[in-house]
């Protein structure tokens, strides 16, 4: 079933980059146009007031329930657990020297801390403890001035993607622990990261297709990798080598959004991989070239997965 946020079915606003459901149950949707709460059961969007005109590209929810939004504009944005908001531009700049205003991704780890990709600006890190950022570009020990995507690992590294081509394996600190680049493996520009149940990573790239790096300490840097791109020939292949994102729901599957290639399912069956797409398989996906930008999906408290086109 389909959704539009106004009655333009084209205008920006329909233009989704975030899904979310919180631990109350509400859906978030991000847009360049503002936030908004989405009601399954009416089938309507709300719009959330004081985030209007907004354009809000990742969201993340905390262990006490406040909502952190990355926005492209605005910085970095707090949506308190008991409904204030509160912006961090300016404190940013004045711990940074900075005026940081366009973030792209924002990601709770696992002690609480928050990592934030921004756009020429490197990465962030917010330590909601000592509420100290830390900022981490070419003259601060970070070695691209875009980030995107920041993850946490079982190990405890965090990860993050660039626009020129170079992938970044940092320790808690965020120090440079790795870089995958032409000198070893090339992944490409990497837009998203997911870390599956099963510890292996699948990295989203733009024009190179899909990425999955298991772990595996018989492999140079201790990582096996292997790439999913689109082959004419191969009805099963991935639609499209624009990858924007992944997402693993509760049954195990991982399902992948592309831009140009619509949404796919992984399916593996003795060891081989197949992607069913509108192209070999997948049923009522709708017709004339529509829904092909896929760029977020979440899953509700009902099974029900979500898609932002």
């Amino acid at each position: 079933k389909r959704y539009y946020i106004s009655d333009e079915r084209y205008n920006v606003q329909n233009s989704i980059y975030a899904i979310y459901q919180d631990t109350k149950g509400r859906i978030w949707i991000c847009t360049q146009g503002g936030l908004y709460w989405f009601s399954p059961k009416e089938g309507t969007f709300t719009r959330i007031n004081g985030f209007s005109n907004m354009y809000v590209h990742n969201i993340c929810e905390d262990r006490h329930g406040n909502i952190w939004l990355a926005s492209v504009g605005g910085g970095l944005v707090c949506y308190t657990f008991d409904s204030k908001r509160v912006d961090f531009i300016s404190e940013i700049q004045r711990q940074t020297g900075h005026w940081i205003n366009k973030v792209v991704d924002v990601y709770e780890d696992k002690d609480g801390w928050l990592w934030m990709g921004t756009i020429g600006y490197g990465l962030l890190c917010y330590n909601p403890d000592d509420k100290q950022f830390s900022h981490y570009t070419i003259e601060d020990g970070f070695p691209d001035y875009t980030a995107f995507s920041p993850i946490q690992d079982d190990f405890g590294d965090i990860w993050v993607g660039t626009r020129w081509q170079a992938l970044y394996r940092l320790d808690r600190n965020g120090q440079v622990k790795q870089i995958f680049s032409d000198k070893n493996y090339l992944l490409g520009a990497v837009y998203h990261i997911m870390e599956d149940k099963d510890g292996n990573l699948w990295f989203s790239t733009k024009g190179n297709g899909l990425v999955k790096a298991e772990p595996d300490m018989n492999s140079p840097h201790g990582l096996r990798f292997t790439r999913y791109i689109n082959d004419p020939k191969n009805p099963n292949s991935i639609s499209n080598n624009d990858v924007y994102f992944t997402y693993q729901d509760s049954q195990g599957r991982i399902w992948v959004g592309l831009l140009g290639g619509g949404l796919n399912l992984i399916s593996e069956e003795n060891g081989a991989i197949t992607f069913i797409h509108k192209y070999n398989g997948l049923k009522q996906y709708p017709a004339y070239g529509l829904y092909m930008e896929v760029r977020t999906m979440t899953e509700d408290e009902d099974g029900r997965i979500w898609v932002g086109t």
